[in-house]
């Protein structure tokens, strides 16, 4: 497991929270906001969401796929590689 998500109070999504360090991101290490489980990959891949990036709906990121500042993946759109 490489994160854990935390409540943001007043916000349907939740903050990412780095578990076991991987790639550049360290363990403690905040990331972006995903709505649940299935929009980011837990096990596949070094795929992480940075900073204020949120990703929702029915997105998935996965793989080695990276998103950053202050992007937004939502929709039925799909991030690999």
């Amino acid at each position: 497991m490489k994160y854990k998500l935390m409540e943001v109070e007043g916000k349907l999504l939740r903050r990412l929270v780095c578990v076991d360090p991987f790639s550049d991101v360290e363990s403690g290490q905040e990331g972006g906001r995903v709505e649940n489980e299935n929009d980011l990959s837990q096990y596949d891949g070094a795929a992480w969401v940075f900073g204020d990036a949120w990703v929702y709906d029915d997105a998935q990121v996965s793989g080695n796929a990276l998103v950053a500042a202050d992007a937004q993946v939502y929709g039925n759109a799909q991030m690999a590689g």
